[in-house]
Formats: structure tokens, C-alpha cells, sequence
């Protein structure tokens, strides 16, 4: 069947989340831990150098800047008091007494740090998101090309963001899936969803599970809400910056079939789990990465049922482990099992 025709209805079978499904693209084992385990994407987490959570509209920047500026108020003053009660404890000739507002100043010395770091980070990007309104531009979700964007120039050419909560479900095709944010401009909706941290000394680049993913949403969005979605939005990592997808003849062929190989897999009638992935798709995946074995804490659970831990003793003579190495007995060869020398 060429991109070009219409694809047809996928065939009934196990629920099916999109996240899911773009894992089974990515490789099929990681997809069958993620359906047996019923993992879907993670939450919204703040970056791993922040202590919040980066706001992704005008109304949270001003809500968290205001909540920072007033912890530094409010930290401040109290500084303030601790100073005046060092000059008057010296003043008095007693200096026993200054233990007290010395430990005072120690103990919030880390918080107080913390929220002027924080009120920095969002004024600059305050600043950021103001100058995006000022110069405009907005971009053509039409056209047949991936094209780069910018989360706040999207949002000043009208565009608003809102974040999901329930899942979209499409009964004929049995699947379902939350996007982590959408667009919404008149009768168009465009599904937004982040990409894991990308290295600063890294180029960013889309794979097929994201363009699977995209299309994937961008077919529940038509199906359910009956709008249009005519592509969808890739931001990476912890990020304003972002490409799109177009949600095109090709990307459509590649959910449909994405859809037949997973349920192929979990009905047993296709095996490509035999063989073990190129090693370049276990390096950094988070299914394979070793974690010292913990009894009741980090054993693998799959439809209720605990699997044997399948461990390998490390250098540092621990037992480690890793919900594939357990699914499928083998040791994956992640970065840090090599680290480790698990292999």
C-alpha cells in the first residue's frame, strides 16, 4: 500500500496506549514491558538542575515568578532579623548567645539560594516570552515539511496551550493516549509531547517511534473531538525549542502499521523478541538500565505476578537487575552495565 492511499482500519485487538505503541517502534521488547506493565509516559518532572517545574504559559511564569519573589521577601526578612540580632548580641558582650542566629542564617542560607536562582532562571525567560510577543510570527501547520519552532512565539500568534488530564479513546481502533499538551487555534488542534533530555553537546533529531506517536494522538484528536490535527509538535527535553511533524499520508501508514506489528507480537504470531536489539537502542534505554537489586522495592512486575530477578553481581560485588534483563534473561548492554561490567 502506498503512503498516498488511505489506510485502512487497524484490526481489533489488546488496548493500546500511543505511548506504548511508539515503544514497540522503538523496539519491540521495550514496547511489551510497557504494555505488560501498564507504563505509560512519565508525568511532567522538573529538570534535573532546577527546583521547579518550567511553566509553559504566561499565567504559570507570572504565578511561579510571584511565588519565588515572595519566598525571597519572605527568606530575606528573616536574614535581616538574624543580622540585627548578631549586632545586638555583640553589642551586649554576649557571645554564646550568636550560636542561635548563626544556625538560623546556615539553615536558610540553601533556601534562600534556591529561590534567587529560581527568580533569575524565569525572568530571563520572562523576558523571553515578552520579546516573543513583541516580534510575532507564528507557524504553518499545513505545509508537508518538519519545521522549527518556538514554544512563545506560538503562544503570541494566538495559539493557547492546554494540558491533558484524560485520555482519548478510540473504541474501533482500540486505542487510547494523552498528549502532554495541545494547541488550540479555531478548528485546529495540534498535540504537543516532550522528548527525554537532550545533551547540550547534541543535535536533536526525531525518530520513527515520534512520528508514530504524533500520528497517533493526531488520529484520536480527529476521531474523538472532530477537529483538525494536521500536525503535531516535538519539544525537546526541558526546552522552548521544538519541531513539527506533519500528520501526512506517510505518518498515517506508519501508525496503521505500527498498530498490526504490535498486536502481531502480543497475539504471538509475530516473534522478532527471539533475537535480542542493536546494542545502540539499549544504551541509553531506561528498561535496560541496571538498579541494585532491592527485595519488595525493584523487582519487575508484570499482570500482578513478580518475575525471578534475573541479576548479575558488579565490580562493586552488589547484585543489579533491569526489567528487561528480568522480562527477557539477558543483561542488556546499557552504558552502565557496561560501567558496571555487567557484560
Amino acid at each position: 500500500m502506498s503512503a498516498e492511499e488511505t489506510a485502512p482500519v487497524p484490526h481489533p485487538g489488546p488496548w493500546l496506549t500511543v505511548h506504548a505503541l511508539s515503544e514497540f517502534v522503538f523496539c519491540p521488547r521495550a514496547g511489551v514491558l510497557t504494555f505488560e506493565t501498564r507504563a505509560d509516559q512519565a508525568k511532567e518532572e522538573r529538570p534535573a538542575n532546577l527546583d521547579f517545574a518550567l511553566p509553559y504559559t504566561l499565567r504559570e511564569l507570572e504565578q511561579s515568578l510571584n511565588h519565588h519573589l515572595n519566598r525571597v521577601w519572605l527568606w530575606g526578612a528573616v536574614t535581616a532579623g538574624a543580622l540585627v540580632a548578631i549586632a545586638v548580641i555583640w553589642w551586649l558582650g554576649r557571645e554564646l548567645w550568636l550560636v542561635l542566629p548563626a544556625a538560623i542564617l546556615l539553615l536558610i542560607a540553601r533556601p534562600l539560594q534556591r529561590h534567587l536562582n529560581a527568580v533569575s532562571i524565569l525572568s530571563r525567560i520572562r523576558a523571553v516570552a515578552l520579546n516573543a510577543r513583541a516580534s510575532g510570527g507564528d507557524v504553518d501547520f499545513s505545509q508537508d515539511e518538519s519545521q522549527p519552532v518556538d514554544w512563545w512565539q506560538l503562544l503570541a500568534a494566538g495559539w493557547v496551550s492546554v494540558s491533558c488530564h484524560e485520555p482519548h479513546r478510540d473504541d474501533e481502533w482500540a486505542l487510547s493516549g494523552t498528549p502532554w499538551r495541545v494547541l488550540r487555534h479555531g478548528s485546529v488542534t495540534i498535540p504537543v509531547f516532550k522528548t527525554n533530555g537532550v545533551a547540550r553537546d547534541e543535535e536533536p533529531r526525531l525518530f520513527a517511534q515520534h512520528t508514530v506517536r504524533m500520528a497517533g494522538y493526531c488520529h484520536l484528536i480527529e476521531a474523538r473531538e472532530g477537529r483538525e490535527s494536521p500536525a503535531g509538535i516535538v519539544l525537546f527535553g526541558n526546552t522552548y525549542q521544538g519541531q513539527t511533524i506533519p500528520n501526512s499520508p506517510q505518518a498515517k501508514a506508519a501508525l496503521t502499521d505500527a498498530l498490526a506489528s504490535a498486536r502481531a507480537i502480543l497475539d504471538g504470531k509475530d516473534e522478532p523478541l527471539r533475537d535480542p536489539p542493536a546494542e545502540e537502542l539499549c544504551v541509553g534505554c531506561h528498561w535496560g538500565c541496571p538498579q541494585r537489586f532491592r527485595q519488595f522495592v525493584t523487582e519487575t512486575e508484570v499482570a500482578g505476578e513478580v518475575l525471578a530477578v534475573f541479576g548479575t553481581v558488579a565490580s562493586d560485588k552488589q547484585l543489579y537487575h533491569s526489567p528487561c534483563g528480568d522480562r527477557f534473561e539477558w543483561v542488556p548492554p546499557h552504558e552502565l552495565a557496561l560501567r558496571l561490567d555487567l557484560l
